[in-house]
């Protein structure tokens, strides 16, 4: 940390907003900020997730962070009297401003995931919320004409709700079925993990190197990838439904092989260039 660091203080605490939410958070103090930034944080996060970035920006702005109702020691207040749904936690952000004296036309607003839709909605009835507000991994904004995939947004609940509806399928119904929807993913997460394994890459490292991500660098579009990722989704999704009418086991191997193959076809596509161009495979994002 700079200098300044040592004038700064960190201060963590409650603060009630109405009669039914306290929220807890978080403020660095600068005797002389250059202004106020408030962190927003998604799921499954607190304040702490803020913490070293809230440390570097206290070296020259007041920094306030604070956990989401039903998120860390904030309020948990019963669903009839909060609904937990993009309006209410956008006018629990615009409580949050005003309970805490914060100078909007000094504010910076920075959202995240499941932050990001309150703030933007709080903004459509107050335009004057805040001087500026950003907004990352936010889903309907990774859409073409993007350049990039935001490759984690809502990974983990996402990945959680589909991996529980897919062991229902699996328990309930036929195995086929329940490899073969998720077919694509995993192909694509195993061959990159064992391809960076065998390169002894750091696991942990960003990297660009999964087939959607190389077929960016072999010259399709984000439109082209998810146009050919979704029919590829549409087709196994079909495969998946005639398991479920088709229920012999001779049946079932062979829907696995036709999606196997599908899928290998569309991998195959991914990974060599495209209109003859002449690619350099990077594993690390610059």
């Amino acid at each position: 940390m700079s200098q300044n660091a040592s004038s700064t203080s960190v201060d963590i605490g409650i603060i009630a907003i109405d009669a039914d939410i306290a929220l807890r958070r978080m403020i660095i103090h600068h005797p002389a900020s250059k202004g106020t930034v408030l962190l927003l944080h998604g799921f499954p996060e607190t304040i702490y997730a803020w913490k070293d970035i809230a440390l570097v920006l206290g070296d020259d702005y007041e920094v306030h962070a604070f956990d989401w109702p039903g998120f860390g020691l904030s309020s948990r207040p019963p669903a009839d009297r909060f609904a937990y749904a993009p309006k209410d936690y956008a006018r629990v952000l615009k409580n949050y401003v005003d309970q805490s004296g914060i100078d909007r036309s000094k504010l910076t607003i920075y959202a995240t995931d499941i932050g990001a839709l309150p703030a933007l909605l709080l903004a459509l009835d107050e335009p004057d919320i805040a001087r500026s507000i950003i907004v990352s991994d936010f889903a309907p904004f990774n859409r073409p004409v993007a350049r990039l995939f935001l490759g984690d947004v809502g990974s983990l609940p996402i990945g959680l709700l589909v991996g529980w509806m897919l062991y229902h399928v699996a328990d309930s119904g036929p195995l086929a079925a329940a490899l073969l929807l998720p077919l694509y993913y995993c192909a694509d997460a195993t061959i990159t993990l064992l391809r960076r394994l065998v390169r002894r890459e750091r696991l942990w490292q960003a990297h660009r190197t999964h087939f959607y991500q190389r077929a960016l660098a072999n010259g399709y579009s984000a439109l082209a990838v998810s146009r050919e990722v979704f029919a590829l989704n549409v087709a196994l999704a079909a495969l998946a439904a005639s398991a479920f009418l088709w229920r012999t086991p001779g049946a079932q191997v062979a829907l696995l092989i036709i999606g196997a193959v599908a899928v290998t076809l569309v991998l195959y596509r991914f990974s060599r260039p495209r209109g003859g161009q002449v690619v350099v495979e990077r594993s690390v994002e610059p």
